[in-house]
């Protein structure tokens, strides 16, 4: 398994600062079309909760949900976009931290300059990791913290991955994120 790739000259310069960690999908995108659109694509219902597929569909979910044909669909959740962009310019450390795979940086950067998100680091799914997202997560924290990050905040959408790092890192503040009352289903299986 490909290990973590740290943007570290970026990451360096974020060691005086007050760090706040965000995911990107539900959290700061709205991805309920796509997520509907590969619902479609692997002949299911558009709603149904990812925790409800059978483990059998589950790979053929992914691959379409984190193929860059649906991204098109994805829109910011303004609110939770402005209160980075505030962070931001409040001179905060903003590392994004997200379970879309190193594959679709190039798409994932495109978007977020599109939609006008600012942050100063950005840490992907490597290639071949098929770990869990609270899993991946969890790791992703702990890694930046070990770098000497002051990591305050974290905001997520996916229960499983919110919960670790509030109970292994207690100091950090967790943020559990919906997006329009919209079950996912991520990490609750």
């Amino acid at each position: 398994m490909e290990e973590l790739r740290l943007p570290q000259e970026a990451l360096l310069k974020l060691l005086d600062k007050k760090v706040a960690l965000y995911d990107i999908d539900m959290t700061l995108i709205d991805a309920r079309r796509r997520f509907m659109s590969a619902m479609e694509e692997i002949g299911y219902p558009p709603t149904t909760p990812y925790n409800r597929l059978p483990r059998s569909a589950r790979m053929r979910f992914w691959e379409a949900f984190l193929s860059e044909k649906y991204l098109k669909y994805d829109r910011p959740v303004e609110e939770v976009v402005n209160e980075l962009r505030e962070k931001y310019r409040m001179d905060m450390g903003i590392v994004l931290v997200t379970g879309r795979p190193a594959r679709l940086e190039r798409a994932t950067r495109r978007q977020l300059k599109a939609f006008g998100i600012p942050y100063h680091a950005m840490l992907m799914r490597p290639q071949g990791n098929f770990e869990p997202d609270h899993k991946l997560k969890l790791r992703m924290v702990t890694t930046l913290l070990e770098l000497g990050l002051d990591i305050v905040e974290y905001h997520e959408d996916n229960v499983r991955a919110a919960r670790a790092v509030s109970s292994r890192f207690p100091w950090i503040k967790v943020y559990l994120h919906r997006v329009g009352g919209f079950e996912t289903g991520f990490g609750e299986d």
